[in-house]
C-alpha cells in the first residue's frame, strides 16, 4: 500500500482520512502540511510498535521489511586474537552466528548459557582459551566469543539478524509499507486511534479498541502461527489387529 496516494486515494494517509472523517474526507490530512507531519509521526510510531510486536511473537519466521532488496545476513572478517566484535545498531535481534572454518564449512555457534555468562563475561583476552569459538555472548551492540580465534578468515563471521522497518517521511508518496497486506490496516488504525484520543473525538473509544485488537490478537496470531519451511512427513498408522 502506498503511503500517500492522492490520485487513486488508496494510500495509508487516505485510509486515515476515511477512518477519521467519513464522507468527503480526502485532503483533510494530505493537503495540510502540519497535519500530514503529525500523522507521519504517528504512522512511524505504529511501525515501531508493529516491529516490537512482530519480533516478540516471532518464534521461527524471520520478520523483515518486505521492501528490502537484500537479506538480513552480514559477513565480516574473523581476526586471529580478537574475540570481541561490534555490530551496527540496526541489528536489533540476532538470529544466530556462524563461523567459516579453515575447511570452508560453516559452524553454527551456540549462545551463552547463564552459567557461561557468569563465568566469562569479565574474562579478558589473556585468560580465554584460544581455538575455534563454540559460543557467543551478546552485549549491547557487540558480541563476544568464548574462545580467542587462532586463525584469520576473510568474511569468516556470518551474522543472521533482524532489523527494524524503514520509516516514512512527509514527502513520500508511493513508498510501500513493507508489512504483510493483512496487517497493513494496523498502521492507519493506530495513527487514527492515538490522534482521536488526543483530540477527544467521538470515535476515539472504538478506534482504540480496534488498535488493541490488532496488538493482542491479529499480529501475535500471524507471527505465532508462521514458521520456516520444514520438510513434511506422512505418518501411517497400522491397525495392530490386522
Amino acid at each position: 500500500m502506498d503511503f500517500n496516494n492522492t490520485t487513486d486515494k488508496n494510500g495509508v494517509i487516505q485510509h486515515c482520512e476515511q477512518k477519521l472523517y467519513g464522507d468527503n474526507p480526502f485532503g483533510t490530512i494530505s493537503a495540510d502540511p502540519e497535519l500530514l507531519a503529525v500523522f507521519t509521526n504517528y504512522l512511524n510510531e505504529a511501525r515501531r510498535k508493529y516491529s516490537n510486536l512482530a519480533f516478540r511473537n516471532d518464534d521461527q519466521w524471520v520478520v523483515d521489511d518486505l521492501t528490502n532488496t537484500d537479506y538480513p545476513i552480514a559477513d565480516t572478517d574473523l581476526i586471529s586474537g580478537q574475540f570481541e566484535y561490534s555490530v551496527p545498531d540496526t541489528y536489533i535481534v540476532f538470529r544466530h552466528i556462524e563461523l567459516l572454518r579453515d575447511n570452508d564449512t560453516y559452524k553454527k555457534l551456540e549462545p551463552y548459557t547463564i552459567k557461561d555468562e557468569q563465568n566469562l563475561s569479565n574474562v579478558g583476552v589473556s585468560e580465554r582459551p584460544s581455538g575455534v569459538p563454540d559460543k557467543y555472548q551478546k552485549i549491547g551492540a557487540a558480541f563476544l566469543f568464548d574462545k580467542v580465534p587462532d586463525y584469520n578468515k576473510e568474511d569468516g563471521i556470518r551474522v543472521h539478524y533482524q532489523r527494524p522497518l524503514s520509516y516514512y517521511s512527509t514527502d513520500d508518496t508511493n513508498k510501500q509499507s513493507g508489512i504483510p497486506d493483512t496487517l497493513e490496516p494496523y498502521l492507519y488504525t493506530y495513527a487514527c486511534a492515538v490522534y482521536a484520543v488526543d483530540k477527544g473525538m467521538s470515535n476515539a473509544k472504538n478506534l482504540w479498541e480496534q488498535k488493541t485488537y490488532y496488538e493482542r490478537e491479529e499480529i501475535p496470531e500471524y507471527f505465532g502461527s508462521a514458521s520456516e519451511d520444514v520438510e513434511s512427513r506422512l505418518i501411517t498408522f497400522v491397525d495392530s489387529a490386522e
